[in-house]
């Protein structure tokens, strides 16, 4: 059975999610870029969309509206033509607000999907009339072997935050904890290395940052084999924001070997069981001087084998999960 998959975001773009998502699946499943105009005009089976606030980002208010309006026609067209509708849900609800309209129309994208896919058990919420399932987010075991530079290169007390810098991640309160630490008596350092976005907020950092000798910037986007080296040279990988419901960032770090301090939450605790505590610790409370400092002190005293044991996350069992799902969803066409 030929499954036709109109994808958003598709092959084209450089997340290896997506990338390696594709390759894994069944050679019967067909996978197309997602465009509005393939949307409106070409002939699929399952419209498959990873982060549906993405469709709806455009430069001017005006834009935005448009694109609020095609979404919803789309949805409605796809309903005619009775073509499925899956999202996996990595983030449950936009970081950031776009107004009423864009919630709305998320809203009735949401209610749209013959089926959600949760990224893990404790991710997994009510979903209305939509059927759901948990597959797991897979390691980056590839993007590691493809980009590995030599591991014994790690910078004593370095601590890293990476990706794509917005103001909804938490680097403010990163950097006043980092700067309330005594400089020089133990090896204790940031590093904050993407793209911020806006470009302000980059700025933003930098002025609060004010020249401190133990936090270091380095602003731009990343190929892999960069980003895969900063995380290899850092002694821990910090995901500073409070509301973590799914962290490809985490999967990252851990699959490279490096441990993670994160804020307590469902999922992140879901990952600490997996993996177990000397790979991912959990914050209680605020994000502070001594909860920073006693997180590494804790991470440092606990033994950890080279590299952690995920469990359900090989990408080809991945791969062979989501086919199977385009496939039972297109036989009820």
């Amino acid at each position: 059975m030929v499954v036709r998959v109109l994808m958003s975001p598709g092959p084209r773009i450089s997340n290896p999610f997506i990338s390696v998502l594709i390759e894994n699946l069944d050679g019967d499943i067909e996978v197309r870029e997602f465009t509005w105009r393939r949307a409106f005009l070409s002939s699929y089976d399952l419209l498959h969309v990873h982060w549906p606030d993405a469709l709806l980002l455009a430069p001017t208010p005006s834009r935005r509206a448009l694109k609020i309006l095609e979404l919803r026609m789309l949805i409605a067209w796809n309903k005619v033509r009775r073509i499925r509708h899956v999202w996996t849900v990595h983030n449950l609800d936009p970081h950031e607000r776009g107004g009423r309209a864009r919630a709305a129309a998320l809203r009735v994208w949401a209610r749209s999907c013959d089926l959600r896919v949760f990224l893990s058990e404790a991710a997994q919420v009510d979903t209305d009339s939509a059927s759901s399932v948990v597959i797991k987010h897979g390691d980056y075991a590839k993007v590691a072997a493809e980009n590995a530079s030599n591991p014994s290169e790690v910078v004593p007390g370095r601590m890293l935050a990476f990706g794509l810098l917005r103001p909804y991640k938490g680097i403010g309160s990163l950097i006043s904890a980092t700067q309330g630490a005594a400089v020089g008596i133990e090896p204790f350092a940031l590093r904050v290395v993407g793209r911020p976005q806006p470009e302000s907020y980059g700025e933003e950092l930098r002025a609060q940052a004010s020249g401190h000798p133990n936090i270091e910037f380095s602003y731009g986007r990343l190929s892999d084999a960069e980003l895969v080296c900063e995380i290899q040279q850092s002694e821990f990988v910090v995901l500073s924001y409070k509301r973590i419901y799914n962290s490809g960032a985490a999967i990252l770090a851990l699959t490279l070997g490096r441990p993670i301090i994160c804020a307590t939450s469902a999922t992140m605790l879901e990952l600490q069981q997996e993996v177990g505590p000397e790979w991912v610790y959990c914050l209680e409370g605020e994000l502070t001087t001594s909860s920073l400092m006693g997180a590494v002190s804790e991470l440092r005293a606990r033994t950890r084998s080279q590299y952690p044991i995920f469990q359900d996350r090989d990408w080809r069992l991945i791969g062979g999960a989501y086919s199977e799902q385009y496939k039972s969803l297109k036989s009820k066409s």
